[in-house]
């Protein structure tokens, strides 16, 4: 005897069932007399409408419903609801039995006997709309009656229904999806049903009845595994969906959790195998030094296990490895044959610098290793040279020392002096915008420089190279009115700078300056040049000697005589540039006078004569603008409105360029000032707007008291000059600077300030 199971239930269908018709055999599977009930319709079924536009899927699986099913019928379209072709298959003969079975007892039984009872659904049956959503294609249902009775037996019908339901529930676990963050424990399904219970094995009442639409979609999603075997974001999305959206019993929750963590652990078995044999093989083809190919070996991983994050961020950072040690093949085949030409030219720094660069911008490649060694080399090869340097250094400071021991009290081999009124040197000066002799500050004489890029360069002839020589160079730096003095200066020997633009201070510098110029000099002619090229005060050179070691006595002898024959020749010299320099002043004064002289008065001849004679002031001319000057009363009233610019008188003779000796006399007094000097052996100015200068004696503002009278004298003779105030000597015996050993007499006025003058004299001596 054959026994039967539903297929829905699990439950024995007896044979009554069978017999009697109540159990229904559908597509091979079995179900018993309660779920065929349990499937009876509770309203009118809707027509179906084949829909063959636009995508659609299935209101129960969601799965994409092909144009072609609906055009054949497979699939359909009822009530606003679509299902697919398989839920379609898998339900439609049981509806359609149903509906055969119904039409049946409709024509044998009253129409108020008809028992009407509610079909399952997904959540909730309790509806009309519910019962057209969840119909497939085909199925006709009945009509609906509108009686009372029929209307309470629905109700009923569906408060047990909801209270059978909530049993259910609450006795059913809740169900929470598995943490996708790695593979967990496959839980496998159990058995189905057994054989029916024994005598000594009770029936045990079910609590929960599984959807069979669950359970299709379920297999659907099983069988798709099953064919897309490594389509794994789509398995384990169709499984998460039913996870999401359906009721699932103990058993489907462990069927569908199972599958999804399977999924995840055979794509990630996948994806290890995968990155172990792409890895390995990237990895022998980069030892032979195929780059290309072992990056396009890597990128051959899945695109569908890129999910699998650890496995492809490995494979991501070794292509990019690769990518680097591939760049850093090409720059190291370049850098090495440079590298070892800079170490043939003993350029090992340069290299060096190129060495680290390297290893900076390709840090973590595998020739950075091989980068390294040649760095070590080249610094080891810096290390031993520098070493032996240092040695050469210490040996030949030693020997210097020495050197400057023995030359410190020996004579210098060249010389020129300027510390004295008369030229010494036995070298050739040639001198630019420089003056000597020239007495300083505290009354010595030195070379003065006077304006900047002024320059002395000296020349000397050498026998032989000396092994060791010193230049020393004494100099003075004189005190600024309002800050410290400083200069900068350059000396050079033939041609190189033995000190190039050095700032020395007043207080700061040394007095005399020693130069180790040995190497510098040579065989045969030797020039020094020193020059001013910046300063805020001018700069006095008072001595340059040169003391200079030759190996040997008969050598130095004759070195010494040759020095001592060329002081003669020195002097000779200097006293030639004398009179160039005074012959040369000679001209550019006769010059600048027929430029300036115009409308002056004949030349005077040596005598006593009153300068205020003229009220019309002839024999004067006043240079600066503002400045006004006119006899008023017998006196000279100068005043000059101009608050920026001094405004001077000076005489107008011919060959007043000339005046060397004569004494000026004068009374006046300074209404207000701001400064009033007297000009004593002026020059025309080099310049056409220019002002003259000259020997300047007087003040400054303060300095002479306002509205008192005061009596001065100037005794002006060769190079001297003494200044009497009120009788009584102020200045005795001023040294007067060459340039000005000549010129006529000038009156200057400050800015904004006002003179009277009530008398002027001047005896002409020559």
């Amino acid at each position: 005897m054959q026994v039967y199971y539903c297929s829905t239930c699990g439950k024995r269908i007896p044979l009554e069932q069978i017999e009697e018709g109540k159990a229904l055999e559908i597509e091979g599977q079995m179900y018993c007399a309660e779920c065929v009930e349990a499937q009876t319709p509770v309203a009118t079924a809707v027509e179906v409408e084949v829909v063959p536009e636009g995508p659609m899927y299935c209101d129960r699986c969601n799965a994409l419903i092909e144009p072609a099913d609906l055009e054949s019928g497979k699939a359909v379209s009822a009530g606003g609801q679509s299902y697919c072709a398989k839920c379609t298959a898998m339900y439609l003969p049981l509806l359609e039995a149903l509906k055969e079975k119904e039409s049946h007892r409709e024509r044998e039984e009253p129409v108020h006997h008809r028992r009407r009872t509610p079909a399952y659904g997904m959540r909730t049956v309790a509806s009309e709309r519910q019962a057209e959503h969840y119909a497939p294609a085909g199925y006709e249902g009945y009509e609906k009656k509108s009686s009372a009775t029929a209307i309470m037996a629905i109700v009923g019908i569906v408060l047990v229904l909801i209270i059978i339901l909530a049993v259910v529930m609450s006795s059913s676990p809740t169900h929470k999806p598995r943490d996708r963050g790695g593979p967990g424990p496959i839980v496998q399904p159990g058995p189905g049903p057994g054989p029916p219970p024994g005598p000594d094995r009770p029936r045990e009442t079910p609590k929960y009845v599984e959807d069979p639409r669950v359970k299709t979609a379920i297999e659907a999603a099983d069988s798709f595994a099953e064919m897309n075997p490594e389509a794994y974001v789509a398995i384990i999305s169709r499984y998460e969906q039913i996870e999401r959206d359906c009721n699932l019993s103990t058993f489907q929750s462990s069927h569908v959790a199972g599958a999804i963590n399977a999924t995840i652990q055979k794509r990630r078995n996948k994806a290890l195998e995968a990155r172990d044999r792409l890895l390995k093989e990237a990895d022998a083809l980069a030892k032979k030094g195929d780059y290309s190919g072992a990056i396009a070996a890597l990128e051959k991983y899945p695109d569908n296990l890129k999910p699998v994050e650890d496995c492809w961020g490995t494979v991501q950072a070794r292509m990019d490895q690769l990518d680097k040690d591939q760049m850093a093949t090409m720059v190291f085949e370049a850098l090495v044959p440079e590298v070892e030409k800079l170490k043939k030219d003993k350029k090992e720094e340069e290299g060096i610098a190129k060495l680290k660069k390297f290893m900076k911008d390709y840090a973590g490649s595998s020739f950075v290793t091989k980068a390294h060694d040649m760095l070590t080399e080249l610094e080891k090869i810096v290390e031993e040279r520098k070493a032996a340097a240092e040695a050469a250094e210490r040996k030949a400071a030693e020997e210097l020392a020495e050197a400057l021991k023995t030359l410190r009290n020996s004579a210098p081999l060249y010389y020129a002096d300027f510390t004295g009124k008369d030229f010494k040197a036995n070298m050739k000066v040639e001198y630019k915008d420089c003056e000597y002799p020239h007495k300083g500050v505290q009354g010595d004489y030195v070379l003065a420089f006077l304006k900047l890029n002024a320059s002395a360069t000296f020349e000397f002839n050498l026998l032989h190279e000396p092994k060791h020589a010193i230049l020393h160079v004494s100099h003075v730096i004189p005190f600024h009115s309002n800050e410290t003095g400083n200069v900068i200066l350059t000396f050079e020997l033939n041609g190189k700078a033995i000190e190039r633009n050095k700032r020395y201070v007043l207080g700061e510098a040394d007095e005399e300056l020693k130069f180790d110029v040995a190497k510098k000099l040579m065989k045969g002619k030797n020039t020094l040049r020193l020059s001013f090229p910046s300063g805020n005060v001018r700069w006095f050179l008072q001595q340059v000697e040169l003391r200079a070691y030759h190996e040997g006595n008969d050598i130095r002898e004759k070195e010494k005589s040759a020095a001592e024959a060329a002081a003669k020749t020195a002097a000779a010299q200097f006293k030639k540039w004398q009179a160039d320099e005074k012959r040369k002043i000679e001209n550019e004064r006769k010059k600048l006078a027929k430029k300036f002289e115009r409308g002056a008065l004949p030349a005077l001849k040596p005598g006593k004569y009153n300068l205020l004679k003229d009220k019309n002031l002839k024999g004067w001319k006043v240079w600066g603008e503002g400045g006004e000057w006119k006899m008023e009363n017998g006196e000279l009233v100068g005043r000059n409105n101009n608050l920026a610019q001094s405004s001077i008188l000076a005489t107008n003779y011919r060959r007043q360029y000339e005046w060397q000796d004569y004494t000026l006399k004068a009374k006046f007094r300074l209404e207000n000032s701001s400064e009033h000097r007297f000009y004593l052996r002026a020059n025309y100015p080099d310049k056409k707007d220019g002002m003259p200068e000259g020997m300047r004696y007087g003040g400054q503002k303060g300095d002479i008291p306002l509205g008192k009278e005061l009596e001065v004298a100037f005794v002006v003779k060769g190079n001297k000059i003494n200044v009497f105030v009120d009788g009584k000597e102020n200045v005795k015996d001023a040294d007067i600077r060459p340039e000005f050993d000549k010129g006529f007499i000038g009156l200057q006025l400050g800015p904004n300030a006002t003179i009277i003058i009530k008398e002027l004299t001047l005896e002409l001596k020559r």
